[in-house]
């Protein structure tokens, strides 16, 4: 479905189909259109997103303890103050991340608690993000004082900025490190090799199947207990990051 689906026919549409149970890719759905889905007649388990409004069963990722440890991992290689390049698209998964990252900010460096860390808000794409990060990169004060490192929603966007970073004049990850969330195919090709949050997205669509399968030999669908499974997801080390240079 998209932004003009009329939500009520597309759910009875779904409730006219021979199927057992329906998996609802929930990666961009509001809330509101997840509401919709509660009127239909079989199981449904929501994969790669959830809502604390939504009582069902969903598959998702630790996406805000994965950016939690992303920021231990370079807090501990010694960057400090560190930056956020944040999805200009607003969906729950990327505000998930973006709170692992305040958590550990407050964590890690509590004598920043009143201070507004750099975060950069980029498009989802290598392109635009690399176009609108140099236009920033062009706009910024002369006495501006980059961060070493920065976290970010989405591969595409450090790759993008990567991109941006280098034609201005600085070395990754000698001046900036850089740490993706994704593991896209193209990350272990950038230049230099992204470090980056790895996604168990093989799994998830096999675990959503397993409890559709689960709830079909359910006699009611009333007084079930949601099951909420929640993936955690591992750093794989590359070139982007690295000790700050002094």
């Amino acid at each position: 479905c998209n932004r003009n689906t009329d939500m009520k026919e597309h759910v009875e549409s779904l409730n006219l189909q021979s199927a057992s149970g329906v998996i609802l890719l929930a990666t961009e759905l509001t809330t509101k259109a997840l509401m919709y889905y509660q009127n239909l007649s079989v199981p449904y388990v929501l994969l790669d997103g959830y809502s604390d409004e939504i009582f069902c069963d969903s598959v998702s990722l630790d996406n805000c303890n994965a950016i939690f440890r992303a920021y231990k991992y370079a807090f501990n290689m010694g960057h400090r103050n560190i930056g956020y390049l944040k999805c200009s698209t607003k969906i729950s998964n990327f505000t998930h991340r973006f709170d692992g990252f305040i958590k550990a900010r407050q964590t890690f460096e509590p004598e920043l608690a009143q201070e507004i860390p750099v975060v950069f808000s980029l498009p989802s794409n290598i392109k635009d993000a690399n176009l609108y990060m140099k236009k920033t990169l062009e706009t910024l004060p002369a006495d501006f004082k980059m961060p070493s490192c920065f976290l970010s929603d989405l591969d595409f966007i450090a790759i993008g900025a990567m991109l941006a970073f280098t034609d201005h004049g600085y070395k990754i990850p000698d001046d900036i490190s850089i740490i993706g969330f994704d593991d896209i195919s193209v990350a272990s090709f950038s230049n230099p090799p992204l470090t980056t949050i790895h996604t168990p997205a093989e799994f998830m669509g096999e675990y959503a199947a397993h409890y559709i399968l689960l709830r079909t030999k359910e006699d009611s669908l009333e007084q079930q207990t949601p099951i909420r499974l929640t993936l955690p997801c591992n750093l794989v080390v590359r070139n982007s990051c690295s000790i700050p240079c002094k």
